[in-house]
C-alpha cells in the first residue's frame, strides 16, 4: 500500500515537472503593432452618438459638472453642451469642409437683441479662440488627460507609429497585471514624457490605464486615466467610465470622473445632425467670421431655416414702394407741394 501511493505521488510530481519544463515561453508582441492595433481600432468607429457627464475638481474649487451629447460621422463631429444653466452647440465640418459652428443659449448682452450663430474657420486659431473645440469620443481613455483639454480635439500623436518610427523611438513591451487584469504594458519616451499604457491581453485595444510622467521645476508630475469598458454590438470596444488624477509629487491636484452611455455605434445619425437646422431657430442671426467670400456682399446675413439669406433692417414697404398706386401718387403730390411751398417763401421774402 506504501510502495503504490509512493508510487502515484512519484507519477504525479514527474507530470506536473514534465508540463512546467514543457511550457512554452509568452511571446511578447512588437509594441508598433499593438499601437497598430489601436489606431485601426479607433478608425473603424467611424460614427456614434454618445451622452457624457463629467465631473471635474482643480484644488481647493467647487466641483465643474458637464453634460454633453457628442455625435461624430467621419470627419464629422457635433457637441451639444449644458453648463451653467444653458447650452451652448458647437459643429465641425456642418457647413462644410473646415468650419466650425457655435451658438449658445445665453441670453444676449444687448436688450432687444438676438445671439448669433457664429461660422469660423476650424484651422484659424484668431478666429477660433473663443470657441470651445469638440473632443473625439473615439479616443477617450487612449490619452491621459481630462476630456475637456484640448488633446482630445484631434487623434493624438502620441500613437502615431509612423513618428515613432521616424524617431527611432524604443517601444518596451512587458507583461504585468493592472488591477488584477493580466496586461501588455507598454514603455516609450516621447521627449521629456515617459509614457506607460495597460492593454488587456485578451483584446490588445482595451486600454485598461494610460500615464505620463515628466519633471518639471523639481516637481514630479503624473497624469493618469484608469478606464472600465464594454464590448457593444458588433464586438465595438468602447469605454463607459473614465477617472482622471494628476499628481504633483505625490500630492492629488485635479481629478475628473466620467461616465460615457452609448446611444449608437456604427449606425446612420438622425437626418440633419451636422445642420444648423437642428441647432438654430429660423430668423437666426449669423456672424461671419470664414476667411471666404461672403454668401451675400452687402448686408445682414440670417439663417432662415434651410439657409444663409440676407436681411433688411427696414420695412419692405418703405425700401420696396409699389412702382403705382395712389400711395406713391400722394406722396409725390406732397413732395412737389412743400417744394413749390419753399420757392413761393423764398420769392416773397425777396420781392417784400
Amino acid at each position: 500500500m506504501f510502495l503504490r501511493l509512493f508510487f502515484s505521488i512519484g507519477l504525479v510530481g514527474c507530470l506536473l515537472l514534465n508540463t512546467v519544463l514543457g511550457t512554452e515561453p509568452e511571446t511578447i508582441p512588437d509594441g508598433y503593432e499593438l499601437f497598430e492595433n489601436i489606431q485601426k481600432s479607433v478608425q473603424a468607429i467611424h460614427a456614434g452618438q454618445v451622452r457624457v457627464e463629467n465631473s471635474a475638481i482643480e484644488g481647493n474649487l467647487p466641483p465643474i459638472k458637464m453634460q454633453w451629447t457628442i455625435s461624430f460621422d467621419k470627419d464629422k463631429k457635433r457637441a451639444d453642451v449644458f453648463r451653467n444653466g444653458h447650452k451652448d452647440y458647437l459643429c465641425y465640418n456642418c457647413y462644410d469642409k473646415m468650419t466650425r459652428l457655435f451658438y449658445t443659449t445665453l441670453p444676449p448682452p444687448v436688450a432687444d437683441s438676438k445671439m448669433a450663430l457664429v461660422f469660423t474657420d476650424a484651422d484659424n486659431p484668431e478666429t477660433g479662440r473663443h470657441l470651445d473645440y469638440i473632443p473625439d469620443p473615439r479616443w477617450f481613455g487612449f490619452i491621459p488627460i481630462d476630456i475637456s483639454n484640448s488633446q482630445h480635439y484631434s487623434p493624438p500623436k502620441m500613437y502615431d507609429t509612423s513618428i515613432k518610427r521616424r524617431q527611432s523611438e524604443v517601444l518596451s513591451v512587458i507583461s504585468e497585471k493592472f488591477s488584477g487584469i493580466d496586461c501588455w504594458r507598454v514603455d516609450y519616451a516621447m521627449g521629456i514624457v515617459n509614457h506607460s499604457i495597460w492593454l488587456n491581453k485578451s483584446n490588445h485595444y482595451n486600454v485598461v490605464c494610460v500615464e505620463n510622467r515628466f519633471v518639471s521645476d523639481n516637481v514630479q508630475f503624473v497624469d493618469r486615466v484608469q478606464t472600465t469598458g464594454a464590448l457593444y454590438e458588433g464586438n465595438i470596444w468602447f469605454p463607459k467610465k473614465l477617472n482622471y488624477k494628476r499628481t504633483e509629487n505625490g500630492v492629488t491636484t485635479c481629478s475628473e470622473e466620467t461616465t460615457i452611455e452609448v446611444i449608437s455605434l456604427n449606425k446612420p445619425l438622425p437626418p440633419d445632425t451636422f445642420s444648423p437646422k437642428t441647432i438654430v431657430k429660423p430668423d437666426t442671426p449669423v456672424a461671419w467670421h470664414l476667411n471666404r467670400d461672403r454668401p451675400f456682399p452687402e448686408g445682414e446675413l440670417a439663417w432662415d431655416g434651410e439657409k444663409i439669406v440676407v436681411v433688411d433692417r427696414f420695412s419692405p414697404m418703405i425700401n420696396n414702394p409699389p412702382e403705382f398706386g395712389w400711395t406713391r401718387i400722394v406722396l409725390i403730390l406732397i413732395g412737389l407741394a412743400l417744394i413749390f411751398l419753399g420757392i413761393g417763401l423764398k420769392l416773397r421774402k425777396r420781392y417784400l
